[in-house]
């Protein structure tokens, strides 16, 4: 799971750094659960146990950033991003309960 990388690697930025690189994450996050993954494959099973997980650690940490003084073009995208994390983690949540009730 990338999640613990992610909080040692942010912590370790300055403030427009750490906004920059948590909308790339953001961002990826998003492609994968809409798209599937990189090689084109639809399955996203093996991604999905742990997704919400990464929602809910990288919350605070876009939230945390967008305490301190930032580029104001990053503060607006981080801010516009917000729903879309917390959409992805319902959206995640609801398809390992449907797994969990098939199984």
């Amino acid at each position: 799971m990338v999640v613990p990388y992610v909080v040692t690697y942010c912590q370790s930025l300055p403030p427009n750094d750490r906004a920059s690189y948590l909308l790339d994450v953001a961002t990826v996050e998003y492609c994968r659960l809409r798209h599937g993954c990189w090689d084109g494959s639809p399955e996203l099973d093996w991604a999905m146990p742990t997704y919400h997980e990464s929602l809910k650690t990288a919350q605070p940490l876009v939230e945390n950033v967008l305490d301190e003084e930032i580029d104001a073009v990053l503060k607006s995208e981080l801010w516009a991003i917000q729903p879309v994390l917390y959409g992805n983690l319902a959206m995640a949540m609801d398809r390992e309960s449907k797994q969990g009730s098939d199984g």
